[in-house]
């Protein structure tokens, strides 16, 4: 049955590891491209294209490249947002970021891209990386503190998508509750996903089921169509601790965040000099198939971690 497939490989996809590391075609452009700070990362089945602009970067496109008529393509409309001012002394202090060219790089396998706080200082680091031929593509997001006195971050999200899409088109959401207490009467859940929608599903350490609230959600989300050949996007967050995905759907876009949970709020972070803050790395890819599609690109990238952690657990000590 689908439910029971699709349950069993987002709890798989929770509890392994998800650093692999391997190689398949791609393509990178050097920063100081004629077309600008521009680079595309692929695997057998997901393809992105980011932008670095002056002050802040972008996930451009997403896109599925197996589609029977040619890639089905996601364009992105929103732009990342960087953090606009942090807290030095109790004082709310501006910031402006600048592309540092020379510290940028497109490479076949990865995408980095650097951007440079004068006052306060600091330098911020946001890439893309592809670690198997096949399956989706990582994101993670650092902040290091270069200057002398410490300073606090608002919340930062991993990612920020704005999908241009049909304002017709039939679309559903797709999430599997973690497992923890009395089962719910549903646990998998395939959603329509109409015009007007807004949903949020969070996950923490424990998942405790509390009277008249959601279930706790394995931190993973997938959009597909319920038509065709099914085709879709995936977005899952590898952390244990608070987290929360958001997903609204209105005319022709459909935007949503994923990364730390901000409640209870206020949300704030402190950033000692010489300190790094690492936002929770995602992962995000494309698919045919529905759920099930999905489900078979993941396991095969999860596989190969999970046999050396298997492995490895079952070596004997002296």
């Amino acid at each position: 049955m689908q439910s029971t497939r699709s349950r069993r490989f987002a709890c798989r996809v929770l509890s392994c590891s998800l650093a692999i590391v391997g190689c398949s075609a791609a393509r990178g452009v050097p920063a100081n491209h004629s077309r600008g700070a521009y680079g595309e990362l692929a695997s057998a089945e997901t393809a992105i294209s980011i932008e670095a602009g002056e002050h802040h970067p972008r996930l451009a496109t997403l896109s599925f490249r197996g589609a029977a008529g040619g890639a089905a393509v996601w364009i992105n409309r929103a732009d990342e947002v960087l953090p606009g001012h942090v807290e030095i002394r109790g004082s709310e202090k501006p910031v402006v970021w600048r592309l540092d060219r020379r510290a940028s790089h497109f490479a076949a396998t990865q995408i980095q891209l650097v951007y440079i706080a004068d006052s306060p200082h600091l330098k911020l680091i946001w890439q893309w990386r592809r670690r198997a031929g096949q399956g989706p593509i990582e994101h993670s997001l650092s902040i290091e503190n270069l200057g002398s006195e410490s300073v606090w971050l608002p919340l930062l999200p991993s990612l920020r998508f704005d999908w241009q899409v049909d304002p017709k088109a039939a679309l559903e959401r797709f999430w599997v509750e973690k497992g923890a207490d009395t089962p719910s009467s549903q646990g998998t859940h395939l959603d329509a996903l109409s015009d007007g929608d807004s949903w949020q599903g969070s996950s923490s350490t424990y998942a405790r089921p509390e009277p008249n609230r959601p279930r706790e959600m394995i931190p993973y989300l997938l959009v597909d169509e319920p038509g065709g050949e099914r085709l879709g996007w995936y977005v899952g967050i590898e952390f244990s601790g608070r987290t929360r995905i958001t997903l609204e759907r209105s005319g022709a876009s459909l935007r949503g965040e994923a990364g730390l949970n901000p409640m209870p709020g206020p949300y704030r972070t402190r950033l000692p000099p010489g300190a790094t803050f690492a936002a929770p790395t995602i992962f995000i890819g494309a698919f045919a198939g529905g759920p099930d599609g999905a489900g078979n690109i993941l396991r095969r990238w999860v596989r190969p971690r999970s046999i050396i952690r298997s492995r490895c657990a079952l070596r004997p000590t002296r």
